[in-house]
């Protein structure tokens, strides 16, 4: 086989690969943000540098579920979240794998708040993929995490990219463009529609905040983006996490940073934070109501997943909207993060899940290490498919420049970001 079409295999890592140690993760923090509208009608994509428009205000107290908000339904006590799917506009929606804005938050502020200078992390990707990635080394059942989201779906391929001695992870968009949107997934948007303003609640008029019910959900067309740093056994990571709202008066401007670092955690003045925003970021998300022990037991692995999503990116508080068969809401209920592991742990029916919190972690480390070991270093470009297949983690390197164009492997770094990044080879001493 001639070198350019050559395909090169690494060693594999077991999803339930062990460690010898404890992994210890710093506090998330916040230093960048962006928003990011989808190409509609006459107006290109656009990405908003230090620009939370996109990002909405939680507001929705739980005697809401008890309005008639559907007075000519028989079922007048509850608020339909499937009203309006017909109408919902799926097309041009917003890729949320493409690490565009991720990338041009990081040049931004290599430029701006870091003197010019190149970021010291070793990975760079977004909290869906690192959420799949991580579930895969949870075997609950006898089978891998499996909650229904699409970043847990047992087959995962990833676009991985080395560039300037840094990683670079893109998860594969598998959804065909301009399919019809699933009743469960228009719940979902329709809910995060109902619970959120687009201002705080004393900026905008009552009659607003009741017309927010009849609004068509259009979340997949914009989105809220908080870029955040964080260390695992002192190996720095660049995570993006999108964020549908944001509760509490403290919020901070990005424009105001304070580099604040806790006692309790891995201290690393490479990065310059802005504050604490992270706390008052929420997770919002639906379920189907529990009415037996199986569904109890099913929503523990739901619940779980929830909250190494919420610790992994900062936020204090996930809402989780019940609703029943016909997808109407009929409960809602807050859970704190930092209470969710006592609360499945001392209540929890699924003995595996007490074991996947440290599980989880010491995977995170793992995974690191692995691909530092596998990967050579590189300042120009190599590509590389990352696959979890027959419980393993495998590393295939493309060298067939047609195959690497086809599949867009050469697009998961912007030429922006690249020209960026050559720059700064180039500057004199």
């Amino acid at each position: 086989m001639s070198s350019s079409t050559a395909i090169i295999n690494y060693k594999p890592l077991f999803n339930k690969g062990r460690t010898d140690y404890t992994s210890a993760m710093s506090k998330p923090r916040e230093f960048g943000m962006f928003s990011q509208n989808s190409a509609r009608q006459n107006f290109p994509e656009e990405i908003l540098l230090k620009d939370d428009s996109n990002l909405n205000y939680f507001h929705f107290p739980e005697d809401y579920i008890l309005m008639s908000t559907n007075n000519d339904s028989d079922d007048s006590g509850s608020i339909d979240l499937l009203k309006g799917i017909k109408k919902f506009d799926n097309s041009m929606a917003l890729d949320t794998t493409k690490l565009d804005g991720l990338l041009k938050t990081i040049a931004d502020y290599e430029k701006n708040k870091f003197e010019g200078k190149k970021l010291p992390f070793e990975l760079l990707l977004t909290d869906d993929s690192l959420m799949s990635i991580l579930t895969s080394s949870l075997v609950i059942d006898n089978q891998i995490l499996n909650t229904g989201d699409s970043v847990n779906k047992p087959s995962r391929i990833f676009q991985l990219v080395t560039y300037d001695n840094q990683i670079f992870i893109k998860n594969i968009n598998m959804n065909e463009a301009n399919t019809p949107i699933s009743n469960g997934e228009y719940c979902k948007l329709k809910f995060q529609t109902c619970s959120t303003l687009s201002k705080p609640i004393a900026e905008i008029e009552p009659t607003k905040i009741e017309k927010r019910f009849l609004k068509i959900p259009n979340n997949k067309h914009k989105k809220f983006t908080s870029v955040i740093k964080q260390a695992i056994n002192k190996h720095k990571v660049v995570l993006s996490s999108d964020s549908i709202a944001v509760r509490g008066p403290n919020f901070v401007e990005l424009n105001s940073y304070a580099g604040i670092e806790d006692e309790d955690v891995i201290v690393d003045d490479s990065f310059v934070y802005n504050g604490e925003n992270l706390p008052y970021y929420i997770n919002v998300d639906v379920y189907k109501t529990i009415n037996n022990v199986n569904e109890a037991y099913q929503f523990e692995k739901f619940l779980f997943c929830k909250w190494l999503r919420a610790f992994l990116t900062g936020k204090d508080v996930t809402v989780i909207g019940f609703v029943d068969e016909q997808f109407k809401l009929r409960g809602l209920e807050e859970f704190k993060t930092s209470e969710i592991p006592a609360f499945l742990q001392k209540n929890g029916k699924n003995k595996d899940i007490k074991f996947a919190f440290k599980d989880a972690l010491n995977f995170y480390g793992k995974f690191i290490e692995w691909l530092q070991e596998t990967l050579q270093p590189s300042e120009n470009e190599r590509y590389y498919q990352l696959k979890f297949e027959n419980n393993h983690w495998h590393l295939i390197e493309l060298v067939d420049q047609e195959i690497i164009k086809r599949d867009g492997f050469n697009t998961v770094l912007t030429s922006e970001f690249k020209a960026w990044r050559e720059s700064l080879r180039v500057k004199t001493p």
